[in-house]
């Protein structure tokens, strides 16, 4: 899969393409059913099947703290696994926020990507102050011979699948509609970074990963499944949230791997969601902290030898 940043790059590799856009946040079953349709149209037509996104996602840069289910680094990932052919990430800016839905079609779908097929799903908004939509595009469909595929919404058990009823089943920790949400379970994934090391000190080291997002979607204390490259995936209990006890401010998933002694730092590693303990809260000195901590490993502990779980990482 190609990545680009900038659409006159694209040029230099192919100079048509069957193409998407949108956010694409946590790449559900609905956004799956989408992509599906690109590739299909995109056999169809010998064209290389392309995705526009942005970096913030829009409402990110406009100032809305929404949970973000996928970080940047994620996207792609999930990407590749739908046999998208090309990403063109736009950095969302002043310029695109001001840019007419006519022009954001014209000047880069058309005239820098070659468009030849588009397809959206039916609730597409675009363009500023979001005022493109179905209409306008069927209109530009006409004026600038390309085709175009709508896409009626996604339904599962009478719900519309969407970023905001994932967001929603997460806050609730139902991990079980979560998973037929995103046709996957829910994980989050990054790289191992350093930290300050306080988890060892406490007993209870850390693997830890930036979640790069303003906001999580899962905030608390979970049962978690984690793995590394090469290696089957092991229990343990992740903490997501910003350590309130330390003051901390940036978003942190830190993991604790059962009965695991290794150093991890740079590698990937992949936590799968099972089971939400508590909320964080803000403990009065290290000691609280270090007790509930035993406490939260001695509850993980039992929830894993009570109930197994056979993990799909």
């Amino acid at each position: 899969m190609k990545l680009f940043n900038d659409p006159a790059a694209f040029k230099s590799w192919r100079t048509q393409a069957v193409v998407s856009f949108g956010n694409f946040d946590g790449c559900h079953v609905a956004h799956q059913y989408l992509l599906q349709a690109l590739r299909q149209e995109a056999v169809r037509k010998q064209l290389p099947a392309v995705i526009v996104c942005f970096e913030p996602q829009p409402q990110e840069w406009f100032g809305h703290r929404i949970p973000r289910l996928s970080s940047w680094d994620e996207k792609q990932r999930l990407f590749a696994t739908q046999w998208i052919d090309a990403v063109i990430c736009l950095p969302f800016n002043q310029a695109l926020a001001d840019c007419q839905p006519e022009d954001f079609v014209d000047r880069i779908l058309i005239k820098m990507l070659g468009m030849q097929s588009l397809i959206v799903g039916s609730d597409v908004r675009f363009g500023y102050q979001r005022q493109g939509g179905q209409a306008l595009l069927e209109q530009l469909a006409q004026r600038h011979q390309f085709d175009l595929q709508v896409l009626p919404s996604y339904d599962l058990n009478n719900q519309r699948v969407s970023s905001t009823t994932v967001r929603q089943a997460l806050a609730e920790a139902n991990f079980d509609v979560v998973q037929q949400l995103l046709g996957r379970p829910f994980t989050i994934q990054g790289e191992v970074i350093r930290g300050q090391a306080r988890g060892r000190v406490l007993g209870c080291p850390t693997a830890n990963i930036a979640l790069n997002r303003l906001v999580s979607p899962l905030v608390g204390v979970f049962a978690v499944r984690a793995k590394l490259p090469g290696l089957a995936a092991k229990p343990g209990i992740a903490n997501v949230g910003n350590r309130p006890t330390v003051d901390g401010t940036q978003w942190l998933l830190e993991v604790h791997l059962l009965d695991f002694e290794r150093d991890c730092y740079g590698q990937w590693l992949e936590v799968e969601f099972l089971q939400k303990f508590r909320d964080e809260k803000k403990f009065a000195n290290m000691t609280e902290l270090a007790n509930q901590i035993e406490q939260d490993v001695t509850k993980v502990r039992q929830y894993f030898a009570a109930a197994p779980v056979v993990s799909e990482l």
